[in-house]
């Protein structure tokens, strides 16, 4: 027996209003405004910035907080996060023409490392420190 319309529209219906849900979620995406998993590599002033296409090589000196002594020469891409922590401690979003020479960053790596001094890795995400923050 067939189902009446303004019932067999409630499951499409919901079945939309479902989809519309998790359609906002993901593009609201708050896991881009999260901080990486685990610690900076390094955390301290960027001393020079060379970009071409759409990669980038940050220079970065160890400072206060690093892991890594001799500072970073992370190679950057399409698939690196960009991000700013507000005095308040929050994060926005950024982009890579946010970052100048002179900045505080902090350089979360992945994949492999080149042990040399300033050690070479691709940054997969590089936070912009405020001044006043945390």
């Amino acid at each position: 027996m067939p189902l009446p319309s303004e019932i067999a529209g409630r499951p499409r219906s919901a079945l939309a209003s479902l989809a519309l849900a998790a359609a906002l979620a993901a593009c609201t995406g708050s896991s881009t405004l999260e901080p990486p998993a685990g610690t900076p590599y390094v955390r301290g002033p960027v001393e020079s910035i060379a970009s071409r296409a759409a990669a980038a090589r940050l220079l970065v000196r160890a400072g206060p907080g690093s892991r890594e002594p001799c500072g970073i020469s992370a190679s950057a891409d399409a698939g690196t996060r960009y991000l700013r922590r507000t005095p308040a401690g929050e994060l926005e979003g950024a982009g890579l023409s946010d970052v100048q020479v002179g900045d505080t960053v902090e350089v979360y790596v992945e994949g492999p490392v080149a042990e040399s001094c300033p050690v070479q890795a691709r940054a997969s995400a590089v936070v912009l420190v405020s001044e006043a923050a945390p």
